[in-house]
């Protein structure tokens, strides 16, 4: 007798052959410049963009980050946006291991935070179960130096001409400055 081929119900299918929802809830550990080094999570609701939030150190303080990102092709190029904020801590530790041993304590540095957004392009690589990348591009930061009558100083001109300068008031710094990050991302769920 002749056997006939048997075609296949799709609803006999191994459950490894069933297609699986990409995993969208990733932890994150990342580290740059201004943001210090974070640790946190992030949510990809679509396979093009990511949200995140994290909290970390930058050596001086504990600070706080959220953002978006935008990866249209799911990898590759991406745009982000974020915005942080590091408390007020003690950077006086920080500076004289920049400065060197010679470098004396001021009250200024002692209440040092700031807050930032980054505006980067970026490369993310992966885009399965883990994604590393890195991201940069041109940050505003805003701070307030408190304390800061011990920051004056002199200068002399070439033409011997000596001028003091002090500072009477908290000093408020706004800037752009460059920024960079390297990150890892790792989807558990």
């Amino acid at each position: 007798p002749q056997q006939r081929d048997r075609v296949a119900d799709p609803a006999e299918a191994p459950a490894h052959n069933a297609p699986s929802h990409p995993r969208s809830v990733a932890a994150m550990l990342d580290a740059g410049l201004p943001d210090g080094v974070m640790l946190g999570a992030a949510y990809r609701p679509a396979s093009w963009t990511r949200l995140q939030a994290g909290a970390g150190t930058n050596s001086i303080s504990p600070g706080v980050r959220a953002g978006a990102v935008l990866v249209p092709l799911g990898a590759g190029p991406s745009a982000t946006v974020e915005g942080g904020w590091y408390f007020e801590g003690n950077a006086n530790g920080v500076v004289r291991q920049l400065a060197g041993p010679n470098y004396t304590d001021t009250a200024a540095a002692q209440h040092l935070g700031y807050k930032f957004v980054n505006l980067h392009a970026g490369l993310d690589f992966g885009g399965g179960n883990a994604t590393f990348f890195i991201h940069g591009g041109m940050s505003y930061i805003s701070t307030t130096l408190r304390n800061t009558t011990d920051l004056g100083g002199q200068t002399v001109s070439s033409q011997g001409v000596i001028t003091s300068y002090s500072f009477n008031q908290d000093v408020t710094l706004n800037a752009w400055i460059p920024s960079l990050k390297l990150g890892l991302l790792v989807y558990l769920v």
